[in-house]
């Protein structure tokens, strides 16, 4: 299986049914009773709160796929905020500098997974590690640069547009 990771809009549906609108109602009167504090607040709390919003909505899902695991148990409350945080200092000072060599972590207690990324001249190796009693299957993958970059640069401006 190939590795993936991106946002996923879910279904559209035409007529929400109660719980939804309940759902909807309860994210949009949170928001305009929030207020960021100027010296307390920063960009984490907005990523923070706009992950907050897809997970409560659940009109995006947040997918990782690979490893023998055609969906990893990740979500946007916890496990989003965590990549699109780093996902600037990614592209801007690994991925369009040409320095392939990081992780991606997945932290979040129920996952804590990472993936190594090795620049192999030109493809990348990506090589999944756990914490826990799952193991990955297999080990290591082979993906093309230029597709690895559209990926990590696919999820930073879905999540933009998202938002």
């Amino acid at each position: 299986m190939e590795f993936n990771i991106c946002l996923v809009e879910r279904h559209k549906i035409s007529s929400l049914n109660t719980e939804e609108e309940t759902r909807e109602n309860k994210v949009l009167e949170i928001m305009r009773e929030k207020e960021y504090d100027s010296e307390l607040d920063g960009a984490t709390s907005v990523i923070f709160d706009i992950c907050s919003i897809f997970e409560e909505t659940r009109k995006i899902k947040f997918l990782v796929q690979g490893f023998g695991d055609d969906s990893w148990p990740v979500d946007c409350r916890y496990d989003l905020p965590n990549i699109i945080e780093d996902m600037h200092y990614f592209i801007k000072n690994k991925i369009l500098s040409g320095n392939y060599n990081f992780q991606l972590r997945f932290d979040e207690q129920g996952i804590q997974r990472y993936i190594d990324v090795k620049d192999k001249g030109g493809e990348l190796e990506l090589i999944c590690h756990s914490y826990t009693g799952w193991r990955p299957v297999p080990e290591s993958v082979k993906i093309n640069k230029n597709e690895f970059s559209k990926k990590m640069m696919k999820l930073y401006n879905d999540f933009i547009v998202y938002a």
